[in-house]
């Protein structure tokens, strides 16, 4: 089956992560190129339920989109096995709240939530 792949806004992307590594960001800040954004992988996304797609990863690379004045980005529905069992919703769903509860509905919104490695490890993975 092919997959669909579609055009979002970022600020209506939905987000499942409360914060950002440092490190990774820089990483991803260096090869990323504005000029090829059409071309990189498309963002995995998901509705849960809430009539929203969300991020079930690529938040760095969202995030350094938006930082580089881009506006919307390509998707794709997640289709993998973890974001669609039922433990898997189950998990996404808790973030989706937790993230929810902290104000947090945007990459946009993450902003202020940039951490060190060592940090990202101990609260976040």
């Amino acid at each position: 089956m092919k997959r669909q792949i579609f055009t979002i806004g970022l600020s209506e992307l939905g987000i499942s992560q409360l914060c950002l590594c440092k490190e990774k960001l820089e990483g991803v800040s260096r090869w990323f190129d504005t000029a090829r954004a059409g071309e990189y992988e498309p963002l995995p996304v998901y509705d849960f339920g809430n009539g929203r797609f969300t991020l079930t990863d690529g938040h760095s690379r969202a995030f350094v989109m938006i930082c580089n004045g881009l506006h919307t980005v390509r998707v794709t529905l997640d289709c993998d096995e973890m974001i669609i069992s039922e433990m898997g919703q189950q998990l996404y769903k808790r973030d989706i709240e937790w993230c929810g509860r902290k104000g947090m509905h945007t990459v946009a919104n993450m902003f202020n939530r940039i951490i060190s490695e060592k940090r990202y490890a101990v609260l976040w993975l």
